[in-house]
């Protein structure tokens, strides 16, 4: 699929998640309303939903599922695929009671009660349970409701992470959990991949690429900044636009974008995204061609 939109020119990430949504999707959840989705189909669906995601992003195979989904104001498909069953599951209860398929979903659920307890009847009713406060499981309630509360409590999650060390800066960048502004206005492809790549701290910099030193673990603080060989300045995100004399003459040349940012987040979320771009493509140039030497 992403072959084919790039040999048409279809490079908005919005309408290649659109096109995932109708093409692709589908194929992942036929049949999910009867069968279900055990554990391990809906890993490995999701899978590849967030490698077609990194991939349309332009980011590394290890860059963390919350900042990817994020990123794109995605939720994960077994959300999905629980909206599927639960339609499928109204639909069922509407029928007579005489009705061969609504029979048979009773007796599917009923041998769930009594006998196999993981299932995804299982599974089913603990999620009806933890987004209705109890099992609503053959009574008519609201779909919609469901889903959407379903929805916010994995942004929720995505908010009150405080495990992972990368999702703290991240945060300041994507405050709200919806589609990253950028993705819509930088029409560039490598410019809108390089700040992608950016805020996901997939650049490079050696506050997230040096980790280790010859099978040693480093240090944050021992992660020194290698293009003004500063003694006591890591090379993170705010050195590397703001601080490192190596590039002063780039930043002298957009004093009206940064005067009025002095952190990263303002950075990123206040100056116009072309520009943006086109500060981190400057400054990477010159790291590389320092570095080079």
């Amino acid at each position: 699929m992403r072959r084919r939109c790039a040999l048409l020119g279809m490079r908005d990430p919005a309408l290649q998640c659109n096109l995932f949504d109708t093409l692709v999707l589908p194929i992942l959840s036929y049949g999910c309303e009867v069968c279900g989705v055990d554990t391990k189909c809906g890993a490995a669906a999701e899978a590849l939903h967030r490698d077609f995601l990194r991939r349309l992003l332009g980011v590394r195979k290890s860059t963390g599922n919350s900042m990817v989904l994020a990123e794109l104001g995605r939720s994960p498909l077994q959300i999905y695929f629980w909206q599927q069953i639960l339609r499928y599951h109204h639909r069922t209860v509407a029928l007579d009671n005489v009705r061969l398929v609504k029979l048979a979903m009773v007796d599917g659920f009923a041998l769930d009660q009594t006998a196999v307890k993981d299932s995804w009847q299982h599974y089913l009713g603990d999620f009806l349970h933890g987004h209705l406060g109890q099992q609503q499981l053959f009574h008519n309630f609201d779909v919609a409701s469901v889903v959407e509360r379903a929805k916010h409590q994995h942004a929720f999650k995505y908010f009150a992470d405080v495990q992972h060390s990368s999702l703290m800066l991240y945060r300041t960048m994507q405050p709200e959990y919806k589609p990253a502004e950028y993705l819509s206005v930088v029409k560039c492809a490598s410019n809108r991949r390089l700040i992608s790549r950016f805020r996901t701290g997939c650049h490079g910099l050696r506050v997230c690429k040096s980790c280790w030193a010859d099978s040693v673990h480093l240090n944050r603080t021992d992660r020194l900044c290698l293009v003004c060989e500063s003694l006591d300045c890591v090379e993170d995100e705010q050195h590397f636009v703001f601080d490192c004399p190596a590039y002063r003459h780039i930043r002298s040349q957009h004093l009206d974008l940064l005067q009025h940012c002095c952190t990263i987040a303002d950075f990123m979320t206040l100056c116009e995204p072309n520009t943006c771009g086109g500060v981190l493509r400057e400054c990477f140039a010159c790291r590389k061609q320092i570095l080079s030497v």
